[in-house]
Order: C-alpha cells, then structure tokens, then sequence
C-alpha cells in the first residue's frame, strides 16, 4: 500500500481478529480512507444482529464509514447445493467486491491469521487438492489483502487483552458439525501435542510449498501448449501427446481440476486414456463437459450451447456475379420470403430449431435423403459439437416441415440454380 495514498475497505465480523486488525489500521495512519462493512449472514439469530449492532457502533466512534448487508445464507446454500460455510464465503467476497468497486476502495482487508491458514491446508488435503492447496491462505489476491497472517490466534487474543480491544465471541466457534472447527478444537490441540511447535512448522512448510508451487506453474505453462489448446469455447488435449510426457497424470490433473472434476473423475478420465477407451465417453463436472472424441478430450463449459447460435436471412436480388462457394445461400421464393432482412426465432413459416433424431433432409450434392444424425456423424464431430447445431425449417401450407440447411449444407430442394433471382444469405448473429 502507497503511505497515504490508498484506500481500505476493512471486512469486520465483530471476532478478535477484525476488531484487532481494525484498531491497528486505524491507528496506522497508512490510508487515506477507511471504511468497515459487515455482512450479517443471519445464521445465529439475536446473536448476529447483535454482531452488527457492536461493529457499527465501533465505526460510529471512530467516526469512519460503515457498511453493512444482512443475507438469508440457509436459502442460499439450499439455492446453490453448497455447505452453509461456502455459501457465507461467496456471499461475503462478492458484497465486499461489489461495495469497493461502487465506492472506490483500491483494498479490502481480511482478518485471517495464521491458525486459519493452517486449517485451510488441512482441509484441501481432506478434500482431494495439488500442490496449490497445501500453499495456504494467500496474503494477496486482487484487491484483497490479509495483514494479519504473521500473526497466530493466540498472539492477537493476547494483544487484544493488552490492549483493551473489545470484541464479540462467535458461539458456533464451538461447533465441531462444521469441518473447521472440528480440526481447530479437536485434530490440532493432538498435534500441539505431538509438535508444540506444530503450527510454526505448518507456517515454514506452507512457505517452501508456495515457492514450489510457483516453479511447477512456470514448467506448466511451458508445457501445456504441447498437449493442450484452449479457446472461448473448448480445451483440446491431445491424449497421445500427454502420454508421451513425463507425469503425465499430474498435468492431467492440472488441466481438470480448475474446471470442477474431482479426484475420483480425473482418476476414470485417466484410466479411459491410458485404456484407448472408445470416442464418445462423457464425464461432467458442475461446469464443463469432458468428451473422449478420437485421441483427444475435448471440454466444454456447460452452458455454450446451441443456443447461442442464431441464424439470420439476408434476402436481395441476386448480384450477377454471386459465387455459391462464397458462403451459405437458399433461394428466397423457394422459402417464400421477400428482401429484408429476417432474424430467425422458433416460430414462423421459416424458423430455427435443434435437430431431432428424426430429422432427414436432401444434403446438397447428394442423392436421396439423409439422416441429420448419420450427416453429422459424417463430418465427424463429437457429441457437444452436434448438440450444439441448429436447422433452418421450413413450414409448408399444410403443416408439413422441410430441413433447408443443418451443418453449412443446404437442402437440394431449396438450393440456389440459374433461375433463381432471389436470394436468402445465411449469416448468425
């Protein structure tokens, strides 16, 4: 931080650690402005309210900014299948992202110390995590920053006593239901028994772990573009290249992990590779879509799908010196449609869809009709890249539909000839 330069949004709970880190920012004289949100996550009742009841008052006699956002975190976790405690962590980021950005904070502090840092490591190896997890808590991310870390849970209990720093004590602390605090009251005390100075070594340990983890991400972006691609829509590994690597699980691993796959997923997504398993395997993680399709794996965020392709009909008057290869055209009359331009929606005498396994159509060039799913097959795509596709359709008179255009192929029925003078260019949007 620039020495009265910057300014600091400080994330207060009313616990030890916020209140010790708010009088000591205070008291720093390093900001240019400062300020104290509390979110009230409406989890303990009377307690909470009083929680915030406390902080704003401390704001009010400091006579610096208070913020302050009361939220249902039960609902929100039911809403979004998460554990109430990951459901309080995103609804607290988010708010303190949104506050600091809305009122011009260059920082946002947090009073995380020592003792939870050790407990986060602890808790990424009993959830499955690489090299990343046993690093702890980070001291910077972005805009948020975390003076406290040097500091253990017992060095600022002991200031705060020597200094006369008031603070409210959270009863669920005391809860060992909820994972942290299980290892808090109940694993770490048998280590201190083990090591009194368990948690200084964790600290060193989470120290050399974050440097190693700094050289692994050097010597991964230095290999990933060997087996792996990546645009806006797909990462591409190339399965034969990843094999012929050198730990070649891990960098699997480094590949998926990030997109939401577990450990039990990776460890089947290997095993199908490793096996030369058939193309069209699927696995999922709450946001992708991994596909075995012929020597690679190919994994799509869900959600870009076929819906974000909209086909649009530009009609005039064909020039005279138009090139059918120049792009994707059908003849107007044969569609029924006049100059203009046409934004094709689901409804209408011409429309788009998604393709149905029933579907058939006359692909331009060929003889006879065709089904959509064996002409798709055919160009060889995997199972998102089919999904994905949409048909232009046209509606007859008498209820009938026609396949005029799947797949950059036009139907024979509805294909531009010499005697066509109108014509539909197809574009999306």
């Amino acid at each position: 931080m620039q020495d009265g330069k910057d300014s600091l949004l400080l994330a207060v709970s009313g616990g030890v650690d916020s209140m010790c880190m708010a009088r000591l920012a205070i008291q720093s004289g390093l900001c240019k402005k400062i300020a104290v949100a509390h979110m009230n996550f409406s989890l303990r009742g009377e307690e909470s309210d009083g929680d915030e009841a406390f902080v704003k008052r401390f704001a009010e006699e400091n006579n610096i900014p208070f913020f302050s956002k009361r939220v249902d975190t039960l609902a929100f976790a039911r809403e979004n299948a998460v554990s109430t405690e990951m459901a309080a962590r995103e609804l607290r980021y988010r708010w303190f992202e949104e506050l600091s950005a809305q009122e011009g904070f260059d920082y946002i502090a947090v009073a995380h110390n020592a003792n939870d840092s050790a407990e986060t490591v602890f808790l990424n190896i009993l959830r499955g995590t690489g090299i990343k997890g046993l690093t702890g808590i980070r001291s910077k991310s972005g805009r948020i920053i975390r003076p406290m870390l040097s500091f253990t849970r017992q060095e600022i209990e002991s200031y705060a006593a020597e200094n006369g720093i008031e603070f409210r004590t959270d009863s669920t602390n005391e809860d060992c239901t909820y994972q942290r605090n299980r290892i808090r009251n109940v694993i770490f005390p048998e280590f201190r028994k083990i090591n009194p100075s368990f948690l200084a070594t964790v600290t060193n340990e989470t120290g050399y772990f974050s440097q190693v983890n700094d050289i692994v991400e050097e010597l991964f972006k230095e290999k990933k573009p060997l087996f792996c691609t990546e645009t806006e829509d797909v990462t591409i590994v190339d399965t034969a290249a990843l094999l012929r690597e050198n730990h070649a699980s891990y960098w699997l691993f480094r590949i998926l992990e990030p997109l939401g796959f577990n450990q039990a997923q990776i460890s089947l997504v290997e095993n199908c590779i490793n096996s030369d398993a058939q193309s069209g395997k699927q696995f999922f993680s709450a946001t992708h879509r991994a596909i075995l399709d012929r020597k690679t794996l190919k994994i799509y965020p869900i959600g870009t799908d076929s819906e974000r392709i909209n086909y649009v009909l530009k009609v005039y008057r064909r020039p005279a010196n138009l090139n059918p290869k120049d792009g994707s055209f059908l003849d107007a009359r044969k569609l029924g449609l006049n100059e203009g331009e046409y934004i094709l929606g689901e409804e209408g005498p011409v429309y788009q869809r998604i393709w149905k396994p029933a579907d058939r159509f006359s692909p331009f060039g060929m003889k006879g009709f065709k089904k959509v799913s064996d002409f798709l097959t055919s160009l060889k795509l995997d199972l998102e890249q089919k999904d994905r596709q949409k048909v232009i359709a046209v509606r007859g008179e008498d209820g009938s539909e026609a396949i005029a255009f799947v797949a950059g192929r036009t139907d024979n029925r509805f294909r531009i000839d010499e005697d066509t003078d109108l014509v539909a260019e197809i574009l999306t949007d």
